[in-house]
This record gives C-alpha cells, sequence and structure tokens, in this order.
C-alpha cells in the first residue's frame, strides 16, 4: 500500500511538472515521507544521485552543526549535487541561478517520521530569464522527482 502511494504522489508531481503554466501555478516544496532512518535514507539519496552519474558537491549536517552548536535540532541533511555543464547552461541564460545551483534535497526527521524534499525547479522558469532553457528546467524536475520518490521507498 505504501508503495501505491509512493508512486501515486509520484505519478502527481510529474503531472505537475508536465503541466505547469507559470510559476504561480507551481507547488513552491514538494516532499515525502520515506522509510527508514536520516542516515539511510541519506545514503538512498545518494545512491539515486550518482545512478543519474551527478556529482554530489557537499553534504551538511545541520543536526551536527546545531549540537557543535550546543543547541537542538532534529537530524537533517542538506546534500547539494548536479552536473556543472548543465548548472553553467543555466547561469549562462540568468547569472542569478547562481544562488539556486547547485540543486539541493533536504532529508529530515520531525515527529518521528524521515522527509526527503527539495524546492519545485519549475519555479525558476517565473523568477529567472530561463525561456531558452524551458526543456533543461523541466527535465531537471523530473530528475528531482525521480530521486525523491526512489529514496522514499
Amino acid at each position: 500500500m505504501r508503495t501505491l502511494l509512493v508512486l501515486f504522489s509520484f505519478l502527481l508531481l510529474l503531472a505537475g511538472s508536465a503541466t505547469a503554466q507559470s510559476a504561480q501555478d507551481t507547488v513552491r516544496f514538494y516532499q515525502l515521507e520515506a522509510a527508514g532512518s536520516v542516515p539511510r535514507v541519506v545514503e538512498k539519496v545518494k545512491m539515486e544521485i550518482n545512478k543519474r552519474r551527478l556529482q554530489i558537491f557537499s553534504i551538511t549536517d545541520h543536526g551536527s552543526a546545531a549540537a557543535d552548536a550546543k543547541m537542538d535540532l532534529s537530524p537533517t541533511v542538506l546534500i547539494t549535487f548536479g552536473n556543472p555543464g548543465v548548472g553553467t547552461l543555466l547561469m549562462q541564460a540568468d547569472p542569478r541561478m547562481g544562488a539556486e545551483l547547485p540543486l539541493k534535497i533536504l532529508v529530515w526527521e520531525e515527529d518521528g517520521r524521515t522527509y526527503v524534499g527539495y524546492a519545485n525547479p519549475l519555479n525558476w522558469l517565473g523568477e529567472y530569464r530561463l525561456d531558452s532553457q524551458t526543456e533543461t528546467v523541466n527535465k531537471i524536475s523530473q530528475i528531482m522527482g525521480g530521486i525523491l520518490i526512489h529514496a522514499c521507498q
């Protein structure tokens, strides 16, 4: 049953990317509940990123950083990744894309449950000068959705 729910959610993600009319019509942040602990799900995300031959740039453990600052934060990990060639094309179209890139996926624990999420790249189309890169942004959106769905199983 969980697999069906996750697959249905993924189909909604893809439908949103294929039919979005404007940034105002687009979901800002996608998130799904994932099976397993934050470290386990982070490993699944990394595996999915590697399967797609994308480069992992950094893994930021916000939970550990909070502990170092003598503060409490549930396990929260940010993974940054991408393809420098694709990112460069986007930044050539609009240098402000450098504030959005590399791509990011967040894995966190909340109320004893693990979640995976990311800011929807389709919103870039309404915020930046990317008319020449619409197909690229749609493909990025599909890749992000695929990583999310596989990491949640």
